[in-house]
């Protein structure tokens, strides 16, 4: 049985059901901030979490974000919207498998 995989676009800054499709594949390696959540039914084998402190992830997405054409209000939107899902996803470390620290 085949899988399907949300993805995002980043030109226009949303989400897109089913972006990724695969069927028949041994190995799939997914990525994502919300892999982790209790309600996502999803089956994996296996759950990683790189744990980076949330601020230095924010300031990265806020850099990324800028390249976006016509994404107004970076800074504002990565702070009331971004920051609110980083924290949910934190929470969310325990479920993963592993759990790799910064250096």
């Amino acid at each position: 049985a085949g899988m399907a995989f949300p993805g995002f676009d980043h030109a226009a800054a949303d989400p897109v059901a089913a972006k990724h499709q695969y069927e028949g594949e041994e190995v799939v390696i997914v990525e994502g901030l919300y892999l982790l959540l209790p309600d996502w039914n999803l089956s994996f084998d296996y759950g990683v979490y790189i744990d980076e402190p949330i601020d230095v992830c924010l300031a990265r997405l806020k850099v990324r974000n800028r390249e976006i054409p016509g994404l107004e209000d970076v800074d504002a939107r990565v702070e009331e919207v971004d920051r609110a899902n980083a924290v949910v996803v934190e929470g969310c470390k325990g479920r993963a498998d592993c759990v790799v620290k910064r250096a």
